[in-house]
């Protein structure tokens, strides 16, 4: 098995990856009766002999694929990703100059002899736009000739903060508008599929009070709680929540959860800022 193989398994599916291969090979050697080469690692073929040698050879690798099972069960079943450790989510807080309407871009487009052509023309234009922008592009027409001008259109929903949150935890978001008043808190984090709350509290006192992080109590105190509120019981990555702060508009959801073997669980939060 060449490097570049060994080191896309781990990018992909983690350590639960690497001992998952491991033990589909110990099992298909099991069936066998016979241990194929590996370059270099065994340059030859091992007889495992007896029946009993077999079968212990076999639990040890269905042991060694537990892992690789569980990961592929969460991923297509649940939408979350398991990783041995607490995953490191970078945060990313915008500054309200970075997201300061842009001049519209005007694409000049040259004179067409027939449809057919600036239909040809808007296709590649479009099919060719940068992914990452997330624009959208219409063709205004303006004339009465075969001379339409095109105008981009940017995302209805800028990204304003991005950040990692671990279960039983708060966090205070730091975009400068909200002006230290905007909590998120997380209880229990489960695998998707099974309903985990989360609560967004506009307060300009500290919330949920210092100390206070079991879910029952926090409940307790969200419920209690007379000001600007929303709750979200999300079951599937892409869940999300309105909220307005400052007459603005804005849109908490879950973009990933992770299921850690050690350490906490953790879903990464995104915040933009609604459009229109």
């Amino acid at each position: 098995m060449s490097n570049e193989i060994i080191r896309s398994i781990i990018l992909a599916w983690g350590l639960g990856g690497i001992l998952g291969v491991c033990g589909c090979y110990l099992v298909v050697g099991a069936i066998m009766g016979t241990l194929l080469p590996i370059p270099r690692l065994m340059t030859r073929e091992y007889k495992i002999g007896s029946v009993r040698r077999q079968i212990l050879l076999g639990i040890f690798g269905v042991a060694l694929c537990l892992p690789l099972l569980w990961t592929l069960y969460i991923k297509a079943f649940k939408g979350a990703n398991t990783v041995i450790d607490e995953p490191n989510i970078p945060e990313k807080v915008e500054t309200p100059q970075n997201l300061a309407p842009r001049p519209t871009a005007r694409l000049r487009m040259p004179r067409f002899e027939s449809e057919g052509a600036i239909a040809a023309y808007a296709n590649f234009s479009i099919e060719t736009l940068a992914p990452r922008e997330a624009v959208a592009a219409t063709l205004l027409w303006s004339g009465a000739g075969s001379r339409p001008s095109g105008v981009l259109q940017s995302s209805s929903c800028k990204q304003v903060e991005y950040f990692g949150l671990a279960s039983r935890n708060t966090r205070r978001l730091k975009y400068e508008p909200f002006k230290n008043q905007v909590y998120v808190y997380v209880g229990d984090i489960g695998a998707l599929g099974y309903g985990n709350d989360l609560y967004l509290v506009i307060s300009d006192k500290p919330w949920p009070a210092s100390g206070v992080t079991d879910p029952r109590e926090v409940r307790r105190s969200y419920d209690a709680y007379k000001g600007q509120k929303k709750a979200l019981t999300f079951q599937k990555l892409g869940d999300s929540l309105d909220f307005e702060y400052g007459g603005r508009k804005y849109r908490l959801t879950i973009s990933q959860i992770y299921i850690a073997v050690f350490g906490s669980n953790k879903i990464a939060v995104e915040i933009c800022e609604r459009g229109g």
